[in-house]
């Protein structure tokens, strides 16, 4: 497990996941940024957001918002951040990606001094919020909150309005090969295929998902499918990397495995996902 930094959860808990609960609060702020100093800020200085970029936003999309903002024009200012001499989005990566595709050489900006974690926990309300979230997206920002500062599945269940399971599952979702990944972005893999598959080796899961498209499985038969091959030797292999990746110290002469888990939450997780069956 990578060193977590210092987190805003140890110091002032309350205020600042009570304030990223709220449904409006991307609403809220954005209300308040129209009204904020703005400035033209070249669209080439303009970087997206790092913990967001792997996620390719659609052709439809980037076409949609270039011919609405050729009629319309920018209705709302983008927020960014500094980052040396360029600023990094926050919000607006649809605008923005718009007006790159539209020409557009300078967009209306308000540049906010957030921290990381406030940034990402402003992802995760954006995220949440819209009619038509990505969830691979959710997957990121959860997972650098979870990593790099310290959230738990219940608080990140909290945040995002989502129940515990269902943080699990999509987390889970980060452990499919790249293409997959693509495939779920794209619209071309659902997300109950995803989800049923992410627990699969590269090779199983995508041999399976080229079965999904080609013989048109449904989720259930998806499902089944899984199951069959983790009770094989699928479900083995995935232990044996499991136990590596906790530094297992195997025994033969007392027959006993001793694993050492960072904190609860993980010894859960491994006993949920390999001795609850």
């Amino acid at each position: 497990m990578t060193a977590k930094k210092k987190s805003l959860l140890n110091s002032s808990l309350s205020e600042l996941v009570e304030r990223f609960k709220k449904e409006d609060v991307v609403a809220e702020m954005e209300k308040r940024y129209q009204s904020a100093p703005t400035r033209l800020i070249p669209t080439q200085s303009i970087d997206d957001n790092s913990f967001i970029a792997e996620v390719i936003m659609r052709e439809e999309v980037v076409e949609a918002f270039a011919e609405q903002l050729k009629s319309r024009g920018i209705y709302n200012p983008l927020v960014l951040k500094r980052k040396g001499e360029r600023y990094e989005l926050v919000l607006g990566r649809k605008r923005f990606y718009g007006a790159k595709r539209a020409g557009i050489i300078s967009l209306p900006a308000v540049i906010a001094d957030i921290g990381e974690e406030e940034e990402l926990l402003t992802l995760l309300a954006d995220n949440r919020d819209q009619r038509e979230s990505n969830i691979l997206e959710m997957a990121l920002v959860c997972h650098a909150l979870q990593e790099d500062f310290g959230y738990n599945v219940l608080t990140l269940a909290g945040l995002s309005h989502q129940s515990r399971s269902q943080i699990a599952n999509i987390l889970r979702l980060l452990r499919l090969p790249q293409e997959l990944r693509n495939q779920l972005n794209q619209g071309k893999l659902s997300y109950g295929h995803a989800r049923a598959i992410a627990c699969l080796d590269e090779e199983e899961a995508i041999s399976l998902a080229e079965r999904v498209n080609d013989e048109k499985l449904s989720v259930r038969q998806t499902e089944e499918e899984v199951r069959r091959l983790r009770n094989g030797k699928g479900q083995n292999s995935e232990l044996e990397r499991a136990l590596s990746k906790y530094g297992a110290k195997v025994s033969e002469k007392k027959k006993e495995i001793k694993i050492n888990f960072a904190s609860e939450e993980e010894k859960k997780a491994f006993i949920n996902a390999f001795l609850k069956k």
